[in-house]
């Protein structure tokens, strides 16, 4: 985002009481830093809340589960086939664990 963009925006957020700035000195210079408020605080906790129940919607449907310890594999994971059916698991000690407590 370049920076004629930035400073708007964060100007915005100011005005809204989400963030505040402070002036911190940065070798000869006087830098302005910006931190949130508690309230921005919050608003980006319900955000990030919202966000994930958006993401885990969307993702959800399409994960798999291991078919020993229930855990939801979200990358690679193992898969072996056994009885003649391929299984998903989430690692090769839960497939073993799985196939010991079959026998």
């Amino acid at each position: 985002m370049s920076p004629s963009l930035v400073y708007p925006f964060l100007q915005r957020l100011q005005q809204k009481g989400l963030v505040k700035h402070g002036l911190k000195r940065v070798g000869q210079r006087e830098k302005k830093v910006y931190e949130l408020t508690e309230k921005g605080d919050e608003f980006c906790r319900r955000l990030f809340k919202r966000f994930a129940a958006l993401i885990s919607v969307v993702i959800e449907p399409s994960l798999e589960v291991c078919a020993n310890c229930g855990c939801k594999v979200y990358a690679g994971g193992y898969r072996e086939v056994i009885g003649g059916q391929e299984m998903a698991f989430c690692c090769r000690h839960c497939a073993q664990a799985y196939k010991q407590e079959r026998n």
